[in-house]
């Protein structure tokens, strides 16, 4: 009789919690372990995968691609496309996401994913991977039907942003699980909030950073501008550029968008903030950008815009990545005038019933205790 591997307890919880907790694999499940050569992708933890996904009587299916050389702008090869279309659900442990991210087939073929940034023992033996999952899911039903309920926004920092606008009560189809445990595209660990779609924004924005893919492109520091970059936002659009040198160079990243989508570039597309006061990185941030960026994204104070357009909301069912990221760090954030975030802290993990939910798995001082973010 054949034994699966062994693997110490704590691998074994993570790699359960984000595969049947928040995956909801099942048995029969066709799954498609999609991994990238040349990324922070620990082997064992592709392993464990492997070995929880056959405990629950799911089969797994383990593909390495070529590493995606431009990252955003690139797109998977026919052969992997093919293989996930086939498969009930794609664990997605790849480095970067792609052009399409797997969305017309997640929409057209029905394949769940879950985007895994756990890649190392470190990430998927923590705290924040072992988040239970009743907790999250209270979180996510608590703010994203808030912000399907509100009307408007307003958002402030310290470092002078301050602009507003109103909600657009259109949701995206990839959008529309209001908890994403179970549903049809999972973040692990736990997780950005549903984008909001934004209208009539008007105020100013300082940013601080955006994505690292598109800072390279343009020669801009990849993890923190030396001097924030204010943008004035007039009728949803970006009228203006101030500050440094960035300033100049972050306007070029969004020239780059207009040679394809015209002046929509500069369009308040959405916004969403992480959820997770436990997000973290266990390595400096000049060592892996991009990596910092995708684990970092999931933090209780990482607010950041979309400028640019997604697709056509009304009939795409696709994700054009015609979008440049607007990081802003700490934010306050008002829904229908009442504050959800206060410089960073999301407000709604202090309310009894959120509380209640968490003594049920542990303290919940401990459990929703925020880690700062490790800028380097």
């Amino acid at each position: 009789m054949s034994r699966l591997p062994t693997f110490q307890p704590e691998l074994l919880k993570g790699a359960r919690n984000m595969l049947i907790n928040y995956g909801g694999i099942k048995a029969g499940d066709q799954v498609v372990i999609l991994c990238e050569l040349g990324s922070y992708l620990d082997p064992v933890v592709v392993d464990v995968q492997a070995t929880v996904l056959q405990e629950v009587g799911a089969t797994p299916h383990i593909l390495w691609t070529p590493k995606l050389a431009k990252t955003w702008w690139d797109a998977l090869s026919e052969t992997v496309r093919g293989a996930v279309a086939n498969s009930d659900v794609v664990v997605q442990n790849i480095y970067t996401i792609g052009k399409t991210h797997l969305l017309d087939l997640m929409l057209n073929k029905n394949v769940r994913r879950i985007r895994n940034y756990a890649s190392t023992v470190d990430v998927l033996t923590s705290d924040w991977a072992m988040f239970p999952v009743e907790v999250q899911d209270a979180i996510e039903l608590k703010i994203n039907s808030k912000l399907a309920a509100s009307t408007t926004f307003r958002v402030t920092t310290e470092d002078g942003s301050d602009f507003s606008g109103r909600i657009a009560k259109r949701t995206a189809p990839w959008r529309k699980d209001v908890k994403r445990s179970g549903g049809m595209n999972i973040t692990f660990p736990p997780g950005v909030f549903r984008a909001s779609e934004s209208e009539d924004t008007e105020g100013v924005m300082v940013v601080w950073s955006t994505y690292p893919w598109g800072a390279r492109r343009v020669g801009l520091p990849e993890i923190r501008f030396e001097h924030p970059v204010k943008l004035t936002i007039e009728k949803n659009q970006v009228v203006h550029f101030e500050g440094g040198w960035e300033a100049d160079a972050y306007r070029k990243l969004f020239e780059e968008h207009v040679k394809t989508i015209g002046n929509e570039a500069f369009k308040m597309d959405s916004f969403h903030c992480g959820s997770s006061p436990l997000a973290f990185t266990p390595f400096a941030p000049q060592q892996d950008p991009s990596r910092f960026d995708h684990l970092i994204h999931e933090h209780e104070s990482w607010f950041h815009f979309h400028i640019g357009s997604l697709s056509n909301k009304a009939t795409d069912r696709t994700q054009l990545a015609e979008h440049v990221n607007a990081v802003m760090m700490r934010p306050t954030v008002y829904l229908d005038g009442e504050k959800v975030w206060d410089r960073g802290h999301l407000l709604a993990w202090e309310d009894p019933d959120m509380q209640e939910v968490a003594r049920q798995h542990g303290d919940p001082a401990v459990m929703f205790a925020q880690r700062p973010i490790w800028w380097g």
